[in-house]
């Protein structure tokens, strides 16, 4: 006969609301590109090439971003060219990398996409106090570097 060790209410709870949590990560019907709903890996890709200060960055830089492989970025990165909202260029150094940059319509996507989750966000806090938001914020960082790992 097996022991299970008392199951801490809290986590059961953390458990149960990130499961609820995952309709929350669903590519939204509002963000679309050319009347065609987008794939959420096309627009993770997006979010990490807008998170660049320079605009641009390599599949690499994608991949470590994503934490996939950087055969997967390449994956990835191809079918969001295909959407046409990234495009591939020769890098500046070394023409042999190519760097990814974001097109107009990616630029849209992005801010479309941006727009809707806040929009989202500012829904699903409304009853929060400020104080309770920066609480939730700092924790929920806090949360996901810690699960990161």
């Amino acid at each position: 006969m097996s022991s299970r060790p008392a199951e801490d209410p809290d986590l059961v709870a953390v458990d149960e609301a990130l499961l609820r949590l995952r309709r929350f990560f669903r590519t939204p019907a509002a963000v679309e590109h050319d009347n065609r709903s987008v794939d959420l890996s096309t627009l993770l890709v997006v979010t990490a090439i807008a998170a660049e200060p320079a605009g641009e960055a390599s599949v690499g830089q994608i991949a470590t971003a994503l934490e996939v492989a950087p055969s997967t970025a390449s994956r990835l990165v191809g079918r969001a060219e295909t959407c046409g909202v990234v495009v591939r260029l020769a890098g500046r150094v070394d023409a042999r990398q190519s760097l990814v940059r974001l097109t107009p319509d990616g630029v849209a996507l992005h801010e479309r996409a941006r727009t809707f989750r806040h929009a989202r966000l500012r829904a699903a806090t409304a009853g929060f106090t400020t104080e309770e938001k920066h609480q939730f914020a700092r924790l929920l960082t806090r949360f996901a570097a810690g699960a990161g790992s």
